[in-house]
């Protein structure tokens, strides 16, 4: 009967963990993950009913400010979904992690955490896998890749990021030396996809992680320096990509010098630059679709390029947010953004310190591209934010 039981405690804890375990692994697997992450989220949602009961779940609503969050963040996506023609698949990601959060009970997410090592390491397997089958066994130019590059990478950059940290305050070095060797992969499947933008994120978060040891951990130098050896060897393996990037970047600068927009940095300026024209005067919930008509006019005014009319969005989280969501939706964007930071501060937690250095990736990402727009790596992020977010008062005996 033991046995039994045992055996039910494990498959249940299993079952409540299942859409976190997709976030790590086949969420980033193919384009239509999001949606079977989903049903994932609905189906927890009543195990969590009937195992867990309406009241304790009340409870723990009422316990979870990011539950509130998600909450206020469905109703808006919902409301500008129908007025406005907003994203179906972002509105999808909202709702299942509102419904998912509400379930999910504390001592899963310490028992998920505890084995974060090893799910890191699941996901660097495969972001490395995808982008290296993509890129080499395929041959797709990375435009055409089933998940969008830019948005890819940046879970790459977040679990890198992650995994450099936990690289450096694990305890063991069995633990250490899987972490380091996630780094690795994870820094490779960035290079291999000459992503920019990313490659900056996961530089800033590897300047912090290096400040956070030297201040507040007070690790010596030895690991430092093996970690650097490491990424430096990933570097080197990889130098033909870094060498193209790089060329290809000096050509780009000289083309927009020369008054050239027409490259991949010299189309992001026109696209930033409709965005700040038209968010001059931001409205309260946004422009929605209708965006595009409003840069139709500015063109007609010759006050931006007509290049800049057809993009669907200007590759930046914060000009989109406040063009297409309006104040109420940048505000949302700030408050997913700062929510680690502030969430530090109220309880002093390092483990929190992971969703910063996640945070720190998305916010910088988001600079050259919509990560909080894109189903997948919104639904990883708000993940992270289940994860290391949450309080942790709860019976360890409860099912």
């Amino acid at each position: 009967m033991n046995i039994n039981n045992h055996y039910k405690k494990n498959t249940i804890q299993f079952l409540f963990a299942l859409p976190t375990i997709w976030a790590f692994s086949g969420l980033f697997l193919y384009e239509k993950s999001d949606k079977h992450f989903f049903t994932l989220c609905i189906i927890v949602f009543f195990l969590g009913l009937f195992q867990l009961g309406f009241n304790a779940i009340v409870e723990q609503i009422k316990n979870r400010k990011l539950t509130w969050i998600l909450l206020i963040a469905v109703i808006f996506s919902a409301f500008t979904k129908l007025t406005m023609g907003g994203s179906s698949s972002e509105l999808r990601v909202l709702g299942a992690i509102a419904l998912y959060s509400m379930v999910l009970p504390n001592y899963v997410i310490e028992k998920i955490k505890s084995n974060l090592i090893f799910l890191i390491a699941l996901a660097s397997i495969i972001s490395v896998s995808y982008i290296s089958y993509q890129t080499f066994a395929l041959q797709i130019d990375r435009e055409y890749w089933s998940i969008n590059a830019i948005p890819y990478t940046t879970f790459s950059a977040a679990i890198t990021s992650i995994a450099i940290y936990l690289a450096f305050i694990s305890s063991k070095n069995k633990q250490r030396i899987t972490s380091l060797f996630s780094a690795c992969l994870g820094l490779s499947s960035i290079i291999i996809s000459q992503t920019r933008g990313t490659l900056l994120a996961v530089t800033i978060a590897a300047l912090l992680i290096a400040a956070l040891m030297i201040i507040k951990y007070k690790k010596n130098s030895i690991f430092i320096v093996a970690s650097i050896i490491a990424i430096s060897l990933v570097s080197f393996l990889n130098h033909e990509k870094i060498e193209q990037r790089i060329i290809q970047t000096k050509h780009e600068y000289h083309a927009i010098t020369s008054g050239n927009l027409n490259t991949s940095i010299g189309y992001r300026l026109q696209m930033w630059k409709a965005g700040w024209e038209l968010a001059k005067s931001p409205t309260i919930f946004g422009l929605g679709k209708n965006h595009v008509e409003a840069k139709q006019e500015l063109y007609e005014k010759g006050l931006i390029s007509k290049a800049s009319i057809g993009f669907k969005h200007y590759h930046n989280q914060y000009i989109s947010s406040l063009v297409m969501k309006g104040i109420v939706g940048l505000m949302m964007t700030l408050a997913f953004l700062l929510m680690p930071l502030f969430y530090y501060f109220w309880h002093n937690d390092k483990s929190i310190l992971i969703a910063i250095l996640c945070s720190t990736v998305y916010a910088v990402s988001g600079l050259t591209d919509i990560p909080l727009m894109q189903p997948h790596p919104l639904a990883f992020y708000l993940i992270i934010l289940l994860l290391f977010c949450t309080q942790k008062n709860y019976d360890s005996n409860t099912i």
